[in-house]
């Protein structure tokens, strides 16, 4: 009988984001009376992102653009007025942290 081996190097793929807690309260805190908040499902949001987060804190979230199709495929289209909500979701959340990390 032949005897064979193997070597099997497992690729986990990225991490699941973890958001960090006192972040996640600043932002719900400042961004809950322009946008619905959520609560997080653990998943790896198909990104890098979560490996930032093993070195440093962060918070990921979603916004939804009013599009149709799947992310990151050919078949997603956006809804070009989403991009304001973006705009001032980055707008409050840079203000509310730059506050928070002076304070």
């Amino acid at each position: 009988m032949n005897q064979q081996t193997a070597t099997i190097d497992w690729d986990r793929g990225p991490s699941c984001v973890n958001n960090n807690a006192a972040l996640t309260a600043v932002l719900s805190r400042v961004l809950k009376d322009d946008f619905d908040i959520v609560p997080a499902q653990l998943c790896n949001a198909d990104d890098d992102f979560a490996l930032y987060q093993e070195c440093i804190p962060g918070f990921y979230g979603f916004l939804g653009s009013g599009g149709n199709g799947t992310l990151h495929q050919s078949n997603y289209r956006c809804d070009d007025a989403g991009l304001t909500y973006g705009a001032r979701f980055h707008e409050l959340a840079a203000t509310a942290l730059l506050k928070w990390v002076r304070a």
